[in-house]
């Protein structure tokens, strides 16, 4: 019989007629022995066990690869994206080349590898109204200076019933926005640190660098199936690379924009950058909890009205039925939803979002539906395709080929490969929910106007799973209120009034936070670095004080959490479980809004559709 030693093992070829007595070897004792059907003898030794299951994850990651990059050029090619885009979007891929600020259009093409912040920040703006986005990034940057570079690009303004006008927030009168640059410029300016600047000071670097390489570190040991890696690789990646990923895409790390992007894709397990900037820096940042327009609004409602459990976390998001098509309460299946859905609050986004967001039709070639995505070439999506093909070979098929390996039985290793995988993912999800959520999803952060004219008490019979999109019926409109379009106010008041700081003063729960404990501060000066948000916290509060600006905040992190779940229980279950103030669909395709359980069926549809 020949033989020959190989690493990993030896191979040697078997007698046809001893094919049936390995399986059922294999069945009943160590799931490695299925491997002798091929020839392969991995043995006893742990060092020929992990280099067998590597061997078998990097083909099996190969083959993702060819599946995942082969998918991605059949369903979200660039010329398919084209043809799929949104009637309404045809026209701003047109503008695809042009940068809308305060409604006028710029050509910023020749200036875009001049760009102080580098090519990622600049064009994020590119084929979109990115008047937030300039203004809160240039915040601190030579106002006169930054006008005048702009001037020199200047095409035409932007006709009111262009898909890049935007007149959401006033920018002409903005005392409160101007009162607060001027401060917070002076601070830095007087500021004396070591790096200097708002970028990121000695203590944040001293705690990425320390968790990048504790990563690092226990990755190794997880790729070897170690369970204290397992549990201690999910909380080095939140104080490590997670907030690299976070920071990074918000350039507050470093001046030179290279170590940002380097850094911002170090932490890409959780969300590929390229989707993170346009749901968290584009969608999140610009219209923080405006339903339509907010992705972060939807990631725990979607598939809530049908089979999976599920809740809200606004009165603007479709009301829950009062029993579910399985005949579960309200009151209990929002609360299983919220156990189901914080532990994988980032699988979603990273496996799921990301690929649907590009291929699912309804979206019409934006995230969730919501922000457009930029039309990025084939070769940029193979390369996107591969670095996701990355993460679920880490998370995923490593894990559960190591596990089944080493395993001395097949009930043994199927248990270590379900824990190896949705242990970490469970760890990492639950704080980032934690500490993502907490600051947006409170009370006083939703400030929806609730009377006899906006408020619809929806009795809710899951009609959207049991009627379906069927032919429209005249008949079956339900005549409810809308939420008004609310006047346009500046958009750092819009920033103040839906965000919460807690902790205020509380170095300790900043670091453990990452900053995120201070959200108020971020959201209007996100290129400045966390390691100042305490000094310029007072800044606001001064300024709020000043204007009359409600600033909202708790003062420690147990009464955030407290006021969290509450206001979580009284729009799911209290007394605002019923009331759905229903946010105008023109933010949206209604399609998307379809698919995330945000349109009521027959009375959105044929309301839409009446007049065509």
């Amino acid at each position: 019989m020949a033989s020959w030693t190989v690493p990993g093992g030896n191979f040697s070829v078997p007698d046809p007629q001893a094919y049936a007595d390995i399986v059922l070897e294999s069945l009943g004792g160590k799931p490695r022995l299925i491997l002798q059907l091929l020839g392969w003898r991995v043995g006893d030794t742990s060092h020929e066990q992990n280099v067998a299951a590597f061997v078998i994850s990097f083909v099996l990651f190969i083959v993702c690869v060819l599946i995942y990059v082969g998918m991605s050029h059949c369903i979200c090619s660039r010329h398919l994206r084209r043809l799929r885009c949104h009637p309404k979007r045809e026209a701003s891929s047109r503008l695809e080349h042009i940068w809308t600020i305060h409604n006028k259009r710029y050509d910023l093409r020749g200036f875009v590898n001049q760009h102080p912040g580098g090519i990622d920040a600049i064009s994020l703006g590119q084929g979109r109204n990115c008047t937030a986005l300039w203004e809160s990034y240039h915040s601190l940057a030579n106002e006169k200076l930054v006008h005048a570079t702009l001037a020199r690009y200047y095409v035409e303004d932007a006709p009111a019933e262009a898909p890049d006008f935007d007149d959401t927030f006033e920018w002409q009168d903005t005392p409160f926005y101007n009162t607060l640059k001027l401060r917070v410029r002076a601070h830095f300016k007087n500021q004396q640190s070591v790096l200097g600047g708002h970028h990121a000071d000695l203590f944040q670097w001293l705690q990425l660098s320390t968790f990048v390489v504790a990563s690092g570190v226990a990755l190794w040991g997880f790729m070897h199936a170690d369970v204290l890696s397992m549990l201690v690789l999910p909380l080095c990646y939140w104080w490590g690379p997670s907030p690299c990923m976070h920071d990074g895409s918000h350039f507050s790390l470093s001046r030179t924009p290279w170590v940002n992007r380097f850094l911002a894709n170090i932490g890409g397990a959780h969300m590929s950058l390229f989707s993170w900037y346009h749901q968290h820096v584009i969608g999140h940042h610009i219209h923080t909890n405006m339903a339509g327009r907010d992705p972060d609004l939807y990631h725990f409602a979607v598939g809530a009205d049908g089979l999976t459990p599920g809740f809200r976390t606004s009165i603007e998001l479709r009301t829950l039925p009062e029993k579910t098509c399985l005949g579960r309460p309200r009151s209990r299946w929002w609360r299983k939803g919220l156990m189901l859905r914080i532990p994988f609050s980032t699988f979603g986004p990273s496996i799921l979002w990301d690929i649907q967001s590009f291929g699912n039709p309804l979206f019409s070639n934006a995230f969730l539906g919501i922000v457009p995505l930029q039309m990025i070439s084939d070769m940029r999506q193979s390369v996107h395709a591969v670095g996701r093909c990355v993460v679920i070979w880490l998370t995923i098929i490593h894990p559960i080929t190591v596990s089944l390996v080493i395993a001395a039985s097949w009930p043994s290793g199927a248990l270590r490969a379900f824990l190896f995988v949705v242990v970490p993912w469970a760890i990492h999800g639950c704080l980032f929910y934690t500490f993502s959520q907490l600051s947006h999803v409170q009370h006083q952060c939703n400030q929806v106007r609730v009377d006899e004219n906006v408020t619809w008490h929806h009795p809710h019979p899951h009609d959207k799973v049991s009627l379906g999109m069927i032919a429209f019926n005249p008949d079956a409109v339900v005549q409810h209120g809308e939420a008004e379009i609310p006047k346009a106010k500046e958009w750092a008041v819009h920033q103040v009034g839906h965000s919460l700081d807690y902790a205020v003063h509380s170095r300790f729960w900043l670091h453990i936070s990452n900053g995120l404990n201070l959200q108020v501060v971020h959201h209007l000066f996100p290129q400045v670095a966390w390691g100042h948000y305490r000094e310029i916290a007072a800044i606001v509060k001064e300024v709020c004080d000043d204007h009359g600006v409600t600033y909202n905040v708790q003062p420690t992190f147990w009464a955030a959490a407290a006021s969290h779940f509450k206001h979580l229980a009284e729009i799911n279950e209290g007394w605002l479980a019923s009331v759905w103030v229903k946010s105008p669909l023109r933010h949206a395709p209604l399609g998307a809004m379809f698919f995330l359980d945000q349109v009521d069926t027959k009375a959105d549809y044929y309301e839409k559709f009446k007049n065509t």
